[in-house]
């Protein structure tokens, strides 16, 4: 969730991440992203995130950056993770797409 809400990626974009697609250094850190139409663009990860995924890939260096169940995760299972974490948090109206314009309302904000 923390790279949708802070990188503000298409949930599509999400699961295509592979584990090779991510860059983090010592104080930085960046995404490359497949988006539409089979273009790419490089995507700034935040010092809270490159935490966060340190911390979830271990010591992976290959293959699909998320995984489910049954392997890699899918657009339906990020969605259904993210209808279970709004109910436990009782947050209403909370989608993939609305953590991406919350991530575009924070920069616009953040540069006022």
């Amino acid at each position: 969730m923390y790279v949708l809400l802070f990188c503000g990626l298409r949930v599509g974009e999400l699961v295509g991440l592979r584990v090779e697609d991510l860059e983090i250094k010592e104080r930085s850190g960046k995404l490359t992203v497949r988006g539409k139409g089979a273009k790419y663009r490089e995507v700034p990860v935040p010092s809270n995130v490159r935490r966060a995924l340190r911390e979830y890939l271990g010591e992976r260096k290959s293959g699909p950056l998320f995984l489910g169940q049954r392997g890699p995760l899918t657009p339906r299972g990020v969605q259904q993770l993210l209808k279970k974490y709004a109910y436990q948090a009782k947050i209403e109206k909370l989608s993939p797409h609305v953590l991406r314009h919350t991530c575009a309302t924070n920069l616009l904000n953040s540069r006022r």
